[in-house]
């Protein structure tokens, strides 16, 4: 499915875009570190700490003063510590942003599923329904005929009209229940055209990987 596909390279941008926080902010901890080791350092003997430091930002530090040595170390790990900081923070908020889209692809995905198979337990009990309420349409015929053929033996017989009234109450009751159970089967079509429809549809949308 489609939303499969963006769950998964939202998934896999997501873990890198944390990975590269976790780098960021290791990176700035150690930055942060090497100004309290300078810090720590006594002013007497700073000088190797802070040459090496201001080689590493390229700068040249043989004409510079202790002092001064000192300051432009402080200030470009500062600086640098800063940048790092606003970096995290967008390298972060990317990484949640992507995990939402990534949360939000499986969801989607998930109830594309959920509902086919939903559809597919729907048809499964409409055919079941149909067949039942065909059944008893052939039940009911089938009692009415037997009422029919007795009603045609006391047909005009003398003291048998009580009981030809009953049977033809009985046929017309009959009649009316194959009447109820065809409407409701011809309900039952129009709702399995439906749901066989959307089947289809979702079906073939899975099946594209666009749902």
């Amino acid at each position: 499915m489609m939303w499969d596909a963006v769950g998964h390279v939202t998934t896999g941008l997501t873990l890198v875009a944390f990975m590269v926080t976790a780098g960021l902010t290791a990176y700035r901890v150690h930055l942060k570190s090497r100004i309290k080791l300078i810090e720590a350092v006594p002013p007497s003997e700073r000088g190797g700490v802070l040459e090496k430091q201001l080689n590493a930002f390229g700068v040249e530090a043989k004409n510079l003063t202790k002092a001064q040595q000192y300051q432009i170390a402080v200030r470009e790990l500062n600086l640098r510590s800063r940048k790092l900081l606003a970096l995290t923070f967008v390298v972060a908020l990317i990484a949640i942003i992507l995990g939402l889209i990534s949360l939000n692809a499986i969801l989607q995905g998930d109830g594309a599923s959920k509902r086919l198979s939903e559809y597919r337990g729907e048809l499964t009990k409409i055919n079941a329904d149909i067949e039942t309420k065909r059944n008893s349409i052939v039940g009911q015929e089938r009692y009415r005929e037997r009422v029919v053929r007795a009603l045609e033996v006391y047909e005009g017989s003398i003291g048998k009209e009580g009981i030809q009234d009953h049977w033809r109450q009985n046929i017309a009751s009959a009649d009316r229940n194959i009447s109820q159970f065809e409407r409701e089967i011809s309900d039952l079509n129009i709702r399995r055209w439906q749901v066989e429809a959307l089947i289809s549809k979702y079906e073939q949308c899975i099946m594209d990987k666009k749902c």
